[in-house]
């Protein structure tokens, strides 16, 4: 079942979650929520992180049930170092209220890259724009529309 639409309230302790979380230094940390497949853009996502070295500040945070494309896609061994880095942070299950606030808080921003050009609304576009949290998206979907539409991007 997926998590119903509703308001995320951050919490205020958003240090202490980082530590928790394993989040390195001062990384930004970049969400990826909900159903966990190749539609949302995930295999572009965490290969940015390999083509480019430069990027050192940066966590991507992949929160939800994942498909087996996903699985075996975060089973490669040179994306299995990023994971044991805390580049790729990984909570493979669909998260409970007091999780996905938690997620939220820590995140400085989210990612919908549909690659597919998903027609539907996305819940994860709802629960940012509850959070106050920018999103990256591209030109295939309705998201990315919303986002352009009502100005949510980075």
């Amino acid at each position: 079942m997926l998590p119903e639409f509703g308001e995320i309230k951050k919490i205020n302790n958003k240090n202490n979650l980082r530590k928790n979380f394993k989040i390195p230094g001062n990384n930004k940390v970049m969400l990826i929520y909900g159903v966990i497949n190749n539609v949302k853009g995930i295999n572009e996502a965490v290969h940015s992180l390999l083509l480019h070295n430069e990027i050192q500040n940066l966590s991507i945070m992949i929160v939800g049930k994942q498909d087996t494309t996903i699985k075996k896609l975060l089973n490669n061994k040179k994306i299995k170092k990023l994971i044991n880095s805390r580049k790729i942070i990984v909570i493979d299950y669909f998260v409970d209220e007091k999780v996905e606030r938690e997620i939220f808080t820590v995140s400085d921003f989210g990612w919908a890259g549909y690659v597919y050009g998903s027609q539907s609304s996305s819940g994860f576009l709802v629960h940012s724009c509850s959070a106050g949290l920018p999103i990256i998206s591209n030109d295939k979907s309705l998201t990315s529309h919303h986002v352009r539409k009502n100005k949510l991007g980075i």
